[in-house]
């Protein structure tokens, strides 16, 4: 019930629950972790959609 970080993005299109925090993806490829972890995939773009998928065991 509190914000935790902030980090600025540009064109951010889908969120998404990650075990305890939360990914966010935008429209340039970048994908952004909790704590401000980011990688970019400039061969990929983004629409709102994100869900996460679990490994099956």
């Amino acid at each position: 019930g509190r914000i935790v970080t902030t980090s600025a993005l540009a064109e951010v299109c889908g969120v998404a629950p990650d075990r305890a925090s939360f990914m966010a993806t935008t429209g340039t490829g970048q994908i952004a972790q909790a704590g401000g972890a980011t990688r970019s995939e400039p061969d990929y773009v983004w629409d709102n959609h994100m869900l996460r998928i679990d490994q099956a065991a």
